[in-house]
């Protein structure tokens, strides 16, 4: 025989309507009637009717997350891939499932009707995709959302979460200062993007505090083999790395040209994951806690959509190092 929660509500002795609000979790029922609830349908191995309590409760119980996957830079990303993973563990924990959306200008009717028709109860997207065209539409639409990475629109009612890039490159830059090495290199591969530029900030800021010799790197602008010889051969030079992929060119280069590192050249680089253990020698890390910014920005979206809360939030996820051979530890 087929349990209802007609069958549930009598069990317990309270209402259809209590039984729904508890299955949907919902805050307003008392913690004694929640717990006598939520006991029978544990007896009865009750399952609900997914529909159905879509249907009562007006949410669609899925949460889109936005990204543009014509950008492979950014999608084939270790960050951005490891975070999605974050947060569709977060969403699953409070029943909700995640829908992927592509979004470029081809296909923007189709991000209108998932926020007009409310197809979704709310979205996550990297700051790098906020328009003041995407942001204007999901004001008009009155769509919860939250976004992964600081943004460079000025808005204080955006909430985001951010890893704290500025602190983080502080931290590289204080820790091979310790070492008093004649010059100090940062190599990233794009000064335009916002947390490059967070990173520039901090490296930069410190060096001259601390009259520092350094230099800023593109990687992909200017000649890395020369710049990296001119800098490391009869010297003492701290690298800081953008990436794994731009450690790993500089660990060739130097290599190659039988430059020993550990000792007079010091290596850093900025994320853990995936290759800064495995490269030879073992390289120290910046441990970018991309799950943690996963975990937080789906936390926030979560709480928009079940709380109701105009409250906005913004956060820098602090990073840690991980000392390795590159630095002679």
């Amino acid at each position: 025989m087929k349990i209802t929660m007609k069958d549930i509500a009598k069990l317990s002795g309270t209402s259809q309507s209590t039984v729904s609000r508890v299955l949907n979790n919902d805050k307003r029922i008392s913690k004694e009637t929640f717990d006598k609830v939520k006991k029978v349908v544990d007896e009865v191995q009750f399952k609900p009717n997914v529909s159905a309590q879509k249907l009562v409760s007006g949410k669609t119980k899925t949460i889109g997350l936005v990204i543009n996957v014509n950008n492979q830079e950014e999608f084939s990303n270790v960050f951005i891939t490891r975070s999605i993973f974050a947060i569709e563990k977060r969403i699953q924990e409070q029943g909700y499932d995640l829908l992927l959306l592509n979004y470029d200008e081809k296909n923007r009717e189709q991000f209108k009707e998932l926020i007009f028709q409310n197809k979704v109860d709310g979205v996550i997207l990297p700051s790098s995709l906020l328009s003041e065209q995407i942001l204007l539409m999901l004001t008009e639409s009155k769509t919860e959302f939250v976004l992964m990475g600081e943004p460079d629109i000025n808005n204080s009612s955006i909430t985001w979460a951010d890893i704290d890039n500025l602190k983080s490159s502080e931290k590289a830059i204080s820790f091979l200062s310790k070492y008093n090495l004649d010059n100090y290199l940062m190599i990233i591969e794009d000064k335009e993007k916002k947390f490059n530029r967070n990173r520039i900030k901090g490296f930069e800021e410190f060096s001259k505090k601390n009259k520092l010799s350094y230099k800023i790197i593109e990687e992909k602008k200017q000649g890395l083999e020369e710049i990296i010889i001119n800098n490391c051969l009869n010297t003492s030079t701290g690298i800081i790395a953008g990436n794994n992929f731009i450690a790993q060119k500089i660990i060739k280069i130097l290599n190659s040209n039988k430059i020993k590192i550990g000792n007079n050249i010091k290596l850093i680089t900025f994320d853990n994951y995936p290759l800064a253990e495995y490269l030879i020698p073992p390289v120290t890390a910046i441990d970018i806690d991309t799950i943690n910014l996963g975990t937080t920005v789906a936390s926030y979206l979560l709480e928009k959509i079940e709380t109701g809360t105009k409250n906005n939030y913004n956060a820098y996820i602090s990073s840690s190092l991980i000392l390795r051979e590159s630095t002679g530890d």
